[in-house]
């Protein structure tokens, strides 16, 4: 485990993750929240009616023109912003479905069958994801799913305004599962072991949600566009929330067995209002607001999606399991955009580096170069004072005996090598022998004149030389003998070596 920790460690060392923020796509406005800092990150755009229709994108060009104007406000303008990206409720349908345990290898395959069943739409037309809403530690014999369909054609309009206004979406979920995220990981004083009704109250509608354990698993969506009146009264808004909730209770009942008791209600305005209509219709609904933890106290709910998609981009990628209605390719992008990321920051580092190494040469360098500078000017200063001529003159004294020793080496080094024989000669030689002339030349071809007291002292000698290793051909001819004035004789005689 230990291991794992720190190898999990070393690679967001050398591969850090870029921060993900959640960007909240309404009718309305578009919101942007990043968790990643110890203060909470908003900024939002308010739309013009007409970018954004019952959850289509249709004008482009106004949505491009609020999203840069978005990304302007970040202080981003070149750099790509990741986001978890959540769509209008309109498009989106929801359900459950239970699986036996089948175990992990084969439960996308079986999940991906069951959700070609249960899709709504033409499954090639749309896209579909799964995610486990059971409860992680609880052993039971199926497993809990909820699926999630979209049109193809509503997010394949969105991405590619997304991508040139230089955000790159991770994922995209919905409202519903953003705000299931918020109210289970954020809110304090709410039993999410109990089945929960959410109620959230918009300028677009009434999004009505089912959380079981802390996870979505119903969403039921009305939009205000889908009722046939420019404005709506307050007695047409009170017919219209009775009855929906009745059908969200009825769906409940006769789904799970049992009746809900509890529900958060979440307005941006009236709370009191509407709080009363509903418990004048079901008065064994228990309505509390949420009560959110200190960093998100002051958090409008307007905010809340947001806020719910930043906090699954907290999530590592590798972790991320959860609902996207996305094509592989927007996902696989995010992967790609990591190893470009990886290597612009080891460019970066080496670049850097060799920047420090070379700048650190030439520093060395120019530090060298003073110095020297430095000590020239010092000498040049110590030979213009009396002192510095006595230090000049025993500087010329040394370098005349330096010159002398290499002579003396250079005259060792090309010393004979045939000077040890002619040693050896002298030796023989003794005091009997008088040696006028040795000369040996390249060829080995020797000659020895010399002069002994006797002709007897002569043989001698030239016997002597004639048993040293490495002589031949020793010769003293008796013409080369002659008497000197003295009473000895002169003589010569050669040899090879």
């Amino acid at each position: 485990m230990n291991k794992s920790v720190n190898f999990n460690r070393l690679l967001r060392l050398v591969n850090p993750q870029p921060f993900i923020g959640g960007l909240d796509i309404g009718e309305m406005s578009i919101r942007y929240v990043d968790l990643n800092r110890p203060e909470i990150r908003k900024t939002g755009i308010i739309l013009e009616p007409g970018i954004i229709e019952e959850g289509r994108l249709k004008d482009k060009e106004k949505f491009l023109k609020a999203l840069l104007q978005l990304k302007k406000l970040l202080g981003n303008p070149k750099e790509k912003i990741y986001v978890i990206a959540s769509l209008p409720s309109h498009n989106i349908y929801t359900q459950s479905f239970d699986l036996p345990q089948v175990g992990d290898k084969l439960l996308p395959e079986a999940a991906a069958l069951n959700l070609q069943l249960i899709s709504p739409v033409d499954i090639k037309l749309a896209y579909s994801d799964w995610e486990n809403i059971g409860d992680p530690g609880k052993k039971d014999e199926k497993i809990e799913l909820l699926g999630a369909f979209i049109e193809k054609s509503v997010i394949d309009d969105f991405i590619p305004v997304l991508g040139e206004a230089g955000f790159r979406v991770v994922a995209f979920e919905f409202a519903a599962l953003a705000m299931a995220r918020f109210l289970s990981q954020t809110a304090a004083g709410i039993d999410f072991t109990k089945p929960q009704v959410v109620l959230f109250v918009s300028s677009e509608g009434l999004n009505f949600s089912i959380l079981r354990g802390g996870r979505l698993n119903f969403n039921y969506f009305v939009a205000w566009s889908s009722v046939k009146q420019r404005q709506i009264l307050l007695e047409v808004f009170n017919n219209i929330l009775i009855q929906e909730m009745r059908r969200v209770l009825t769906y409940y009942s006769g789904h799970w067995d049992g009746q809900i008791n509890d529900m958060i209600l979440i307005t941006q305005g009236m709370f009191e209002e509407i709080k009363k209509v509903i418990k004048d219709s079901f008065p064994f609904i228990n309505i509390q607001p949420p009560s959110l933890a200190d960093r998100f106290g002051n958090l409008n709910p307007s905010w809340y999606v947001a806020s719910g998609s930043a906090l699954r981009g907290m999530i590592p990628r590798s972790k991320d399991t959860l609902i996207s209605l996305t094509k592989i390719g927007t996902e696989q992008g995010f992967f790609e955009d990591q190893i470009l990321f990886f290597s612009k920051i080891w460019r970066n580092l080496i670049l850097t580096v060799l920047v420090f190494l070379i700048t650190a040469f030439l520093f060395g360098d120019k530090l060298l170069l003073m110095i020297y500078n430095n000590l020239d000017k010092q000498i040049a200063s110590i030979s213009g004072r009396e002192d510095g001529k006595e230090i000049s003159a025993l500087q010329q004294q040394v370098q005349e005996f330096n010159s002398l020793v290499d002579k003396a080496l250079i005259a060792k080094l090309n010393k004979s090598v045939l000077s040890p024989f002619v040693d050896k000669i002298r030796l023989l030689a003794g005091t009997n022998i008088n040696l006028q002339r040795v000369a040996i030349n390249i060829n080995g071809i020797s000659l020895i004149v010399a002069s002994a007291a006797s002709e007897s002292a002569a043989i001698e000698f030239k016997n002597k030389i004639s048993e040293q290793p490495g002589v031949k051909n020793v010769l003293l001819p008796l013409s080369n003998i002659t008497l000197n004035p003295s009473g000895g004789v002169n003589f010569s005689l050669s040899f090879n070596l």
